[in-house]
């Protein structure tokens, strides 16, 4: 326990070094209006809005503790201290690069534009590899403004997204295509010859990844963007209830419709609430009390009841979870309850899963959300649970410019 805390001090004592902020504090300045962006064209499919993101709603919560009022303040500020409790402090791996010259940065894009010897990877990684989003967004308004074009066109779309989409906006778009995700099957007619279809199939692991690893804060957020910032400007409530069924799609509504009960903790509701989790012998109700147990509750309320359990039956509530639940729902409240303990370790057990599955859309969108905040952490968890480095896996699994975008995001110097 002691090697940890020791860890994650040299962790805060090193940001606070790179940032040469004060009293521990650390602060990404976003004050200036994004609103010139709006004449910037940009290479997205079609389907979904042009980056034109304004910074007033800026605000990132680490972990599930820090409260930042993002309609109020229009900058992020968090302090490195203990109120991080067990989703620790910051542990960026990308920060601003300092001096940031958006002009100088475009014109060593410049080769990238004219294709002659195809991608520049160089270049593209050497820049935007090592820029936060908000310098990305400015090299591409300096890229568009001096050259007329968006060097994002020989990109490919995810990888495009990444780099110039706002995190948030981004983590709309992706929950976008795992809500709508299509795949082709064959099928067999009545004569035995065969067909191809394509069919809706939703990809549920994105989509409890997206939501149950995230808090309410930035679940509402999530919606607004969802709703307001894609060109379909679909009802993401209605899309669950629509695209997920039972159980789960009863969860996910419960989440995004803030129906948690903020009140402190009342150790008395806690005592009945536990007794009645000794008492659960996998009928529906004892279903529908577990879920509401953890969509209707604070995550302090849902920890004490945890911690109570544990201590009077000996029995994690891990456990009760996969004895009584099973796939998409049993996943779904997992992920809750490990995100409410460390969301870091969850999201170092989500990579490892990616991994193996090469899903490197799922890699992309850990990375590029976290890598400014949190991700330093996240490796160490990586490295610690399995043996071998998260560079170590994405050089593995990943190739060509993502490979390198994302070994650069992971502070990677040789990138």
């Amino acid at each position: 326990m002691m090697k940890y805390f020791e860890l994650v001090s040299k962790i805060t004592l090193w940001t606070m070094d790179k940032k040469s902020e004060s009293e521990g504090k650390l602060n990404v300045d976003v004050t200036e209006s994004d609103s010139r962006l709006e004449d910037v064209q940009y290479d997205l499919p079609p389907s979904y809005d042009q980056v034109m993101d304004q910074p007033s709603n800026i605000s990132r919560k680490i972990g599930w503790c820090v409260d930042v009022d993002s309609a109020e303040c229009p900058s992020f500020q968090t302090s490195a201290t203990p109120c991080m409790d067990r989703n620790e402090a910051l542990s960026p791996t990308l920060l601003p690069a300092v001096p940031f010259d958006p002009d100088e940065d475009c014109q060593m894009l410049k080769s990238f534009s004219k294709g002659i010897f195809g991608t520049d990877e160089k270049a593209v990684i050497g820049v935007m590899g090592k820029r936060t989003w908000k310098q990305r967004l400015d090299v591409c308004e300096a890229y568009q403004n001096r050259y007329g074009k968006s060097f994002t066109k020989k990109l490919s779309s995810s990888l495009a997204r990444v780099l110039i989409m706002r995190p948030q906006l981004y983590l709309a778009y992706d929950l976008y295509e795992a809500i709508h995700h299509t795949e082709t099957r064959s099928s067999s007619n009545s004569d035995g010859s065969t067909y191809s279809e394509t069919v809706h199939s939703p990809l549920h692991r994105n989509i409890i990844e997206i939501i149950c690893s995230r808090s309410p804060e930035e679940l509402k957020d999530l919606k607004i963007r969802y709703e307001n910032e894609l060109k379909s400007k679909n009802d993401l409530i209605k899309e669950i209830k629509k695209y997920t069924s039972g159980k789960l799609s009863m969860l996910l509504n419960m989440l995004l419709t803030e129906t948690r009960d903020f009140v402190g903790i009342n150790e008395q509701k806690v005592q009945v609430d536990v007794q009645r989790l000794n008492q659960c012998d996998g009928s529906v109700e004892d279903k529908l009390f577990i879920i509401n147990l953890f969509g209707m509750n604070s995550v302090p309320y849902v920890e004490r009841v945890a911690e109570v359990f544990q201590v009077q039956t000996r029995t994690h509530i891990s456990e009760l979870i996969g004895l009584y639940f099973s796939k998409n729902n049993k996943e779904a409240l997992l992920a809750l309850y490990e995100c409410m303990i460390d969301r870091g370790s969850y999201y170092a057990n989500a990579l490892r899963h990616a991994m193996t599955k090469r899903d490197m859309d799922t890699i992309l969108r850990i990375v590029a959300t976290t890598c400014e905040t949190d991700l330093g952490r996240i490796k160490n968890l990586y490295n610690q649970r399995y043996q071998k480095t998260l560079e170590e896996g994405i050089d593995k699994h990943a190739s060509g410019t993502t490979k390198h975008i994302l070994l650069a995001f992971c502070g990677n110097p040789r990138s």
